[in-house]
């Protein structure tokens, strides 16, 4: 296959980008490792600074950005992840998600708590089939609750 230039070598590096976008194994999408596929797949022979024009370059961040947006990062962590500190802000998102997972199980607690006080009421004091619409993870508890 012979080395494309130009607007066909424009629209390999777009068709490339969709493929790395679409297969989400990488974290950041960079002009190195759009030559590296397009190398590997002999569309070009040149440099990574083949990447390096004005068009080519705005059309890796925009797909950069993409990926990006889809991991549901804060904008000072995009930051971060543009300025090269990607561990830095994927470590602050690691943080993030289990500060937020910890807030969830506290609130999961209270509302557990809550419902089975609930249920305890309706027991002893109506005749309704209650477990018969419980989840089973309140009868679970439920049932460690007697024990």
């Amino acid at each position: 296959m012979t080395a494309l230039k130009g607007q066909a070598l424009d629209e390999a590096i777009e068709k490339e980008l969709i493929l790395i976008t679409n297969e989400g194994m990488v974290q950041e999408i960079t002009p190195t490792l759009v030559h590296c596929r397009l190398k590997s797949k002999g569309i070009i022979q040149g440099q990574v600074s083949t990447l390096s024009t004005p068009t080519r370059k705005a059309l890796i961040h925009k797909y950069n950005l993409q990926l990006l947006n889809g991991l549901g990062l804060t904008p000072a962590e995009e930051g971060l992840i543009l300025s090269r500190n990607s561990k830095v802000a994927f470590m602050q998102r690691i943080k993030k998600l289990q500060a937020e997972k910890d807030e969830l199980e506290v609130q999961l607690q209270k509302n557990t708590y809550t419902m089975l006080t609930i249920i305890k009421m309706l027991k002893t004091q109506t005749r309704l089939p209650i477990e018969e619409v419980l989840s089973p993870y309140l009868l679970d508890k439920l049932k460690d609750n007697k024990d």
